[in-house]
């Protein structure tokens, strides 16, 4: 049997291995963790050094410099917290810790770790994206408005209404706005008024209350359900420093249920006031139409061919008299240049003609109407005729 040689490994070695596999591990990314602070210290790094702990364990955890400096609060000894991060390997002293990437205080920052925990996580998702949102009609001719019944906010809707636009029609669906039950009946109520044919704008609202009492309003149902609204909506919950997360997904936030009507509604001020704008810009359209028409018919009636009709014949027939002229000096300059050379043809003509040799002395014999060029030509017994200046002979041959 051989001797088997095992390579001893070196502590860096071993603290990288454990560091791959701790950081590698899916269950140790991303985790959220609720402890109490046994230990805080700031350093003059400006990194802050925690210790978590539960009432059995313990656990370093780290928070760096550029997240403390947008810590809301400053965080102490005993205080209860939410912390989201990731565990990781610090190779040089083989320890682990947390790396912090947010903390929530618990208590009364329960609700709100909850809050900024589910408003990531649905902005990630894209829910809360600008080219989601519906623009709000402008002219609405019905309202559907989403609201505890018997609430003031239902009717400080309905008084802003009246007074902005009294033709409007509203249309109040009641749904529970606070308590367990409200997520799932404000749910029930969108999904009503968005398969209202009739409705054009939908308006969730109520009053203002503590986090807890507008709780329901940061339900992820809730949330996602006013997302996927086809129509038009606008949130108006709570107060002017009151936010929600509906407020992010809706087309349009309003800070009081009463805001959330006057930006659905045009003041009927405002609409007078545009109307008169525009019948004033028809009118002073309509007017300088006319007048421009106005100067233009009176043009045309000062026109003097309009004023005596007869001078538009005289006119043409002086251009028909230019023309004719024109016409008449165009042929007799052509045909006196064709004449012209019809008498140079004819003086060429001329010199070249048996009759003008004749007319120098000269005299042209025929035979059988052939010139006899040669005394070859002929033969004895052969007719010829002799032409001379004064007339012709007629001979024959011996």
């Amino acid at each position: 049997m051989e001797n088997v040689t095992i390579k001893p490994l070196t502590v860096t070695e071993v603290n990288q291995r454990v560091k791959k596999t701790v950081e590698d591990e899916i269950l140790l990314k991303d985790i959220l963790i609720e402890a109490e602070i046994g230990t805080c210290n700031y350093h003059s790094s400006g990194h802050l050094y925690l210790t978590l702990k539960d009432a059995d364990s313990e656990l370093r955890c780290n928070v760096w410099k550029s997240y403390v400096m947008r810590l809301k609060t400053k965080l102490n000894t005993g205080d209860r917290v939410l912390i989201r991060g990731n565990v990781e390997v610090f190779l040089k002293g083989g320890s682990y810790q947390l790396i912090a990437k947010e903390i929530y205080p618990l208590g009364l920052g329960a609700l709100q770790a909850k809050f900024e925990a589910l408003k990531k996580k649905l902005y990630e998702e894209g829910l809360f994206a600008p080219e989601r949102k519906i623009p709000i009609p402008k002219y609405p001719k019905k309202i559907a408005m989403i609201t505890g019944p018997s609430g003031a906010a239902v009717q400080d809707m309905i008084r802003v209404a009246r007074k902005r636009m009294p033709s409007v029609n509203l249309l109040v669906i009641p749904s529970q706005v606070q308590g367990a039950a409200a997520a799932k009946s404000i749910v029930g109520a969108l999904k009503v008024a968005d398969t209202l044919t009739d409705v054009d704008t939908v308006i969730l609202a109520r009053g203002g209350g503590s986090m807890e009492d507008l709780w329901c309003f940061n339900e992820e149902q809730v949330v996602r359900a006013v997302a996927s609204m086809n129509k038009p909506i606008i949130t108006g919950v709570g107060h002017e420093i009151d936010t929600t997360l509906v407020d992010f997904a809706s087309d349009l936030r309003a800070v009081t249920p009463t805001q959330a009507m006057e930006f659905a509604l045009c003041d009927k001020g405002e609409i007078l006031a545009q109307i008169k704008k525009d019948d004033l810009f028809i009118y002073n359209s309509v007017w300088n139409l006319f007048n421009n028409k106005k100067k233009y018919f009176k043009a045309l009636s000062e026109n003097p061919y309009l004023k005596d009709k007869e001078r538009i014949i005289r006119d043409r027939e002086m251009v028909i008299d230019q023309l004719t002229d024109k016409i008449n000096m165009f042929y007799s300059d052509f045909l006196k240049d064709k004449k012209h050379s019809f008498s140079t043809l004819c003086t060429k003509l001329d010199s070249l003609s048996p009759l003008k040799i004749l007319s120098q002395g000269y005299s042209l014999t025929e035979k059988e109407g052939k010139v006899v060029q040669s005394i070859k030509d002929l033969t004895k017994g052969d007719e010829i005729i002799t032409y001379l200046q004064d007339g012709q002979v007629k001979s024959k041959v011996e």
